[in-house]
């Protein structure tokens, strides 16, 4: 898949999970009074998995993001040079 794509993809992922981790926990850990106990075990599940979500988007931001910096290095190579040169 191209950098382009999955950049976008990963942050979309990662909004969404944290979007769904924050109101499960809100559910689970602050208006716990108002939700049965069913509820509070679907809330619980959907905490572990947003974290899984979270990560899952975090590998595909990383990747697009090595994907795009390996392209630029292959069309603009003494581009990674002065970055080197820069750090150092």
């Amino acid at each position: 898949m191209h950098y382009k794509r999955l950049i976008p993809l990963g942050l979309t992922i990662m909004a969404t999970a944290l979007l769904l981790l924050f109101s499960a926990a809100a559910m689970v850990f602050v208006f716990e009074r108002h939700f049965t106990i069913a509820q509070q075990i679907i809330g619980h599940t959907v905490l572990m998995l947003s974290t899984t979500l979270l990560k899952i988007g975090y590998v595909i931001y990383l990747t697009g993001n090595r994907k795009r910096s390996l392209a630029l290095e292959r069309y603009e190579p003494e581009a990674s040079l002065v970055g080197q040169h820069l750090m150092s």
